[in-house]
């Protein structure tokens, strides 16, 4: 008898789980049954053969009956050669499967009645009441950070616990760059700059200064106090090169003084030629009836400011250009007839108040000639200018009586106030600048009723150790 082979349609698979050598004795001998069924039958070779490919095209799966290659049967993963084993596998897919929808069931099932998010019938929304627990964690399931949006303004408070949202924190951030300048904000990202202070410092010698930068208050704060000891050194040096070791001496309180045990009342800091020299690092001094103390160049500028406001008419420094005054005077004319007139400026308005002194002159010198005859008060006939003891000598006028008791000089007018002016200024103008000057110093400075109430100033300095303290002056 011919033999006929034929190819399995479906190639064997590797690297999968197989069930082949229990089930392929099974296999066998089902083909045994198969071959005994054909030979009763009187089928021919041939025709034994077709029935045997027919029989390999039903069970599929890559099986050749006539090669005694079992099928194939591929359920999840795993190989089952013969049709009962198969079924066998789909039983057991289908029980594990009916055991993942009972989990999916019950987790369902405790999200519906025991759910981590509710809300009530006010309207409030939580999050895990009823769980324990101290972080809730937005991350996705890659752990990468999700954005909460739909934050309303927290309360602000020492107690609150609210989350705060990025137009609060926006809103702070405005204020603190406010407050802080030097160039403090947030970039067109959203990144915080830092600000930066540009400090004229003074050096360790006290004689460099030298423009620092700095990046915080403190910082910044910490430089200027450096500064002032810095400076402090340096006022010492100052009068130790000028007077000498011998002269200078401090006392435990911290105070400095100058020819303490040497007589003398004048102290002169002429160089060698006998040329001015400019002495530095002089504090405010205090002004007022019993004050000894020296002034410096920024108060004299400040009481030239107010000077300024002191001389009325409208005058001002405004924007840094000063505005004139203009003056209204009465004046007298040659029949001792009173007028208003205008001036735009000092001198004018002396002028005209001159021409009218010219005009009363004969009456004042007819007066002064008869209380005091040809003595030392005089007017001049052309000017009008009245001098006193224009004609003799000595650098002092004394007003005060027979008792040598002072008197008061009044009806002053108010004196120009400039570098080289000898005029004399009247108690307003004082006045005026006083109280304008307890406004700069602050501490509490004023001038009320005619006296002066001294400021107060908390300082923090460095003692000899280098410990910062608080002092008051």
């Amino acid at each position: 008898m011919k033999k006929i082979y034929t190819k399995p349609k479906t190639p064997a698979v590797s690297n999968s789980k197989s069930f082949h050598s229990p089930y392929r004795s099974h296999f066998i001998k089902t083909l045994s049954l198969a071959s005994v069924a054909v030979f009763l039958s009187n089928t021919s070779p041939v025709s034994a053969c077709d029935t045997w490919n027919v029989v390999s095209t039903y069970f599929g799966a890559g099986a050749n009956v006539l090669k005694k290659i079992p099928p194939q049967y591929y359920i999840k993963g795993m190989v089952f050669n013969d049709v009962g084993s198969a079924f066998d596998g789909v039983n057991y897919a289908f029980k594990n499967i009916d055991e993942e929808f009972r989990k999916v069931y019950q987790k369902v099932n405790l999200i519906s009645t025991d759910p981590l998010v509710k809300q009530d019938a006010a309207g409030t929304i939580t999050v895990a009441a009823n769980k324990g627990g101290t972080v809730v964690d937005f991350a996705n399931n890659s752990h990468a950070a999700r954005v909460l949006t739909g934050v309303a303004d927290a309360a602000i408070t020492p107690t609150s616990n609210q989350a705060v949202n990025g137009s609060q924190l926006y809103r702070l951030g405005t204020g603190v760059v406010n407050s802080l300048g030097g160039g403090a904000g947030y970039d067109k990202d959203g990144n915080w700059q830092a600000p930066s202070f540009m400090i004229n410092l003074i050096g360790g010698n006290g004689n460099k200064v030298e423009k620092k930068e700095f990046k915080s208050v403190a910082d910044a704060f910490t430089g200027v106090g450096n500064s002032f000891v810095n400076l402090d050194k340096k006022v010492t040096k100052l009068f130790l090169d000028v007077l000498g070791d011998t002269f200078v001496t401090q006392d435990s309180a911290g105070v400095i003084k100058i020819g303490l045990n040497k007589l003398g009342n004048i102290i002169d800091v002429a160089n060698v030629y006998r040329q001015a020299r400019v002495i530095t690092g002089v504090g405010d001094g205090a002004i007022n009836l019993t004050s000894e103390q020296a002034v410096n160049g920024s108060q004299l500028f400040k009481l030239g400011l107010v000077t300024m406001k002191a001389f009325g008419g409208g005058a001002d420094y405004k924007n840094g250009k000063l505005l004139s005054p203009t003056f209204v005077v009465k004046v007298f004319d040659k029949n001792g007839n009173g007028t208003e007139e205008k001036f735009e400026n000092v001198a004018d308005a002396f002028t005209g108040v001159s021409s009218s002194f010219t005009n009363l002159d004969q009456k004042i010198e007819n007066i002064v000639i008869n209380t005091a005859g040809q003595g030392l008060v005089k007017q001049d006939a052309t000017s009008g200018l009245i001098t006193i003891g224009g004609k003799t000598s000595g650098t002092k006028v004394s007003i005060a009586n027979i008792d040598n008791v002072a008197r008061t000089l009044s009806g002053v007018n108010a004196g120009s106030i400039a570098a080289s002016s000898t005029d004399a200024i009247n108690g307003s103008q004082l006045y005026a600048m006083s109280n304008v000057v307890a406004g700069y110093f602050g501490g509490g400075a004023e001038y009320k009723d005619g006296n002066w109430h001294a400021p107060t100033f908390t300082v923090k300095v460095f003692d000899k150790n280098g410990k910062v303290a608080e002092e008051k002056f």
